[in-house]
């Protein structure tokens, strides 16, 4: 990833416009680093943030599904990000 991209994602202009962020590549590349930076920046802009792992994830929603309270935990789980 180039610089002037890193500098157009700390604007935070992404999450003001709705749109997602998937960030993928290689272990050891620097994602979760990126990703922490981005999502302190957007902290700094009044963005709630959500860190989590696509396994963390998944596991907590099949959880939810199982209990019958996976709608609830979606909505729960957005609450948290806006």
């Amino acid at each position: 990833m180039d610089k002037n991209r890193v500098a157009r994602l700390s604007t935070c202009e992404f999450i003001a416009k709705g749109e997602d962020l998937f960030i993928t590549g290689s272990t050891d590349t620097g994602k979760s680093f990126l990703a922490s930076s981005i999502g302190y920046q957007a902290c700094l802009w009044g963005f709630k943030v959500l860190y989590a792992s696509t396994a963390k994830l998944m596991s907590q929603l099949k959880i939810a599904k199982a209990a019958g309270t996976h709608l609830k935990e979606l909505a729960r789980i957005e609450n948290r990000m806006y």
